[in-house]
Parts: C-alpha cells; sequence; structure tokens
C-alpha cells in the first residue's frame, strides 16, 4: 500500500492542476474555476498553483518557521525543541528529557508525530522501531503531491525532538486553536478538542463577535 501510494505520489506531483480539479470535483460536485477563482477555496487553489509559494514551503517545515516566529517576537510561544536529525540512526534516546515528541518536519500530523511519555518504558525492540519509523519519515519527499501542495517538495525531510504538551484534565488531547486571517485581520477561530490519531476531533468554530458558526 505505501509503495503504491509512493508511486502515485510521484505520478501526480507532475499534474497538480488536475489532482485539484479532481479532489474538487469528488468534494463539491462541480470543478473549481481556477482562471476566475470566487470563493476562499478557489482562491487558495489558485494561490497554490500560480503564485510564488516558496514562503509557503518555509512556514509549513515545522523546524524552519521557528526562526519566522521567532522574528515576529514570539518565541515565548514556541515547545522547547531538543534536538533535530537527518538520519535516524543519529537519534539518542539517552540525551533526551522522559517525556517528548517525536516528529517529521515536512508530515501532515496524521501518522508523522509520536508521543513518548516514558522513555524508560521503551525496549531496545521500540527503540528500534522508533527508528526504523523515523527513517521511513526521512523518506517522503513528495508529501503535498496526493493534495497538490508543491510547497512540501521543497521542504528537506527532517526529524525532530520537540516538548511533549499535558493534556488538560478532562480532554482526551491538547486543545488545538486555529485563527484565520483574511487581509491580515481576524475572521474566524477555530478550536478542535479530543483529537484521535485519525485525525478526528470534536469542532467548534465562532466568528469574531465569538458567535458559533456551522
Amino acid at each position: 500500500m505505501n509503495f503504491t501510494k509512493s508511486i502515485l505520489a510521484k505520478i501526480l506531483v507532475h499534474f497538480p492542476v488536475s489532482v485539484i480539479r479532481l479532489r474538487y470535483l469528488l468534494r463539491f460536485k462541480r470543478l473549481p474555476n481556477l482562471k476566475d477563482p470566487r470563493n476562499l477555496n478557489e482562491k487558495i487553489l489558485y494561490q497554490k498553483l500560480y503564485t510564488d509559494t516558496s514562503a509557503w514551503s518555509m512556514l509549513a517545515d515545522k523546524v524552519q518557521v521557528r526562526e519566522y516566529i521567532k522574528k515576529c517576537g514570539l518565541e515565548n510561544t514556541l515547545t522547547k525543541l531538543y534536538a533535530v536529525w537527518d538520519d535516524a540512526a543519529d537519534i539518542q534516546f539517552e540525551n533526551l528529557p522522559d517525556a517528548f515528541m517525536l516528529k517529521s518536519n515536512n508530515g501532515d500530523g496524521k501518522g508523522t508525530n509520536i508521543a513518548i511519555h516514558d522513555k524508560n518504558l521503551l525496549t531496545e525492540a521500540d527503540i528500534r522501531a522508533l527508528k526504523d519509523k523515523a527513517s521511513g519519515w526521512l523518506k517522503q519527499k513528495n508529501i503535498g503531491a496526493l493534495s497538490a501542495e508543491p510547497h512540501y517538495r521543497n521542504i528537506k525531510p527532517l526529524v525532530f525532538a520537540e516538548e511533549l504538551l499535558p493534556i488538560p484534565k478532562g480532554e482526551k488531547s491538547i486543545v488545538d486553536y486555529k485563527l484565520w486571517c483574511i487581509n491580515g485581520n481576524q475572521y474566524v477561530l477555530i478550536v478542535n478538542r479530543n483529537t484521535n490519531s485519525g485525525g478526528q476531533a470534536e469542532f467548534s468554530c465562532y466568528d469574531k463577535n465569538c458567535s458559533t458558526r456551522s
């Protein structure tokens, strides 16, 4: 399955417009207007295809984006970064704290991060399996091809360890806040709670007046 997906990604990376048109058709039952985009979805798709997305590559890179956040004066919002590797064999678990997150810098969050709650419970077999998993992440260079996101091609695959945030009492995961801004102004707030390993979550959406939106 992974081999087939990899081959498909290599093919589709050369046909982003076709990928976008097909995905849009399957989701919205009509083709997107990419020549004269009208709604937010179409405008985002247009930008992915026809504008300079070099900054997108940096912003989508979970390691490189940290420097941008620092330049914005928001370093205090960052989690602690413990180590970064470009070779899974170099991962030294003995130098990491007892609890941490192991992640891919170019992943989509679905299967490209692992929470280690207590490394002291890891067996030698567990450590080998984690390194094998990380090695697989480092080989994923066409992430974004299946969703026509070409800016991911310019991200050098890395694996990193960062601070594991505590889960609030009564929650199944940390609470994720997403602020959507249009033309520099906040437009909507999205709150995700109780996210599971498959990416499913309790979803709430609020407008600027904190009124719940569907």
